[in-house]
């Protein structure tokens, strides 16, 4: 299972399965598209986080990564 896989899974957990599915499919893909411009940016080997608030407020995205030498992206997503 994949980090976008497991971060589905606390979704659904946290909201139920189609509010879950939803912030997965709506809002994740901007905080996604966002957050892989700041790897891109980031020296390699140096690890990055940022935290990105749900709509609703009441929880987070946190994101970590860094970017590898070879320019590929590692990333993990959590719901906190």
């Amino acid at each position: 299972m994949g980090y976008m896989d497991a971060f589905l899974e606390e979704c659904k957990k946290a909201y139920g399965e189609a509010e879950g599915f939803r912030i997965y499919t709506t809002i994740l893909p901007g905080i996604l598209g966002d957050f892989k411009k700041m790897l891109r940016l980031a020296k390699p080997d140096t690890e990055v986080s940022e935290e990105y608030k749900i709509d609703d407020g009441s929880r987070s995205v946190r994101l970590t990564g860094k970017r590898r030498p070879d320019g590929n992206l590692e990333m993990q997503a959590h719901l906190i």
